[in-house]
């Protein structure tokens, strides 16, 4: 047995995500949180201003979770469903696992062309120019 400690009130409902290593919670504190099962660290909370969660639920095939809380109900997502992409020439720049990639569409050739995260200041200006233009 193990503890996850975060809320700060009853906890209301628990779910594990039906294709991660995610666990969700939801409490009367008014937060739901995410949850690293391997690690058994919070990674994300959201929270209501004047609303305590009592229920959720996860939708079996898509990527879908719904809360109840005490006055409605919130339906959200965890992860975007289509990677960012651009296609530039016969080159498709893409983002996965934190670098930014390119598959040459002739060659098959795919290559990472730097890490996305950390970095100097020319490197961060260049990610924020490249997130406004790549397709989500």
């Amino acid at each position: 047995m193990d503890t996850c400690r975060g809320h700060y009130y009853n906890v209301s409902c628990v779910l594990f995500h039906p294709r991660h290593d995610l666990m969700l919670s939801n409490s009367e504190d008014k937060s739901i949180r995410v949850w690293d099962t391997t690690k058994r660290t919070c990674l994300h909370t959201f929270r209501r201003e004047n609303d305590r969660f009592w229920v959720m639920t996860a939708h079996p095939n898509l990527n879908l979770f719904a809360a109840g809380h005490d006055s409605g109900m919130v339906i959200f997502k965890l992860e975007r469903e289509r990677p960012a992409h651009a296609v530039h020439g016969n080159l498709l720049y893409y983002v996965k696992e934190r670098f930014l990639r390119k598959l040459d569409f002739i060659t098959s050739k795919d290559t990472a062309v730097m890490e996305l995260r950390g970095g100097g200041k020319v490197n961060e200006t260049f990610v924020c120019h490249l997130k406004k233009q790549l397709f989500y």
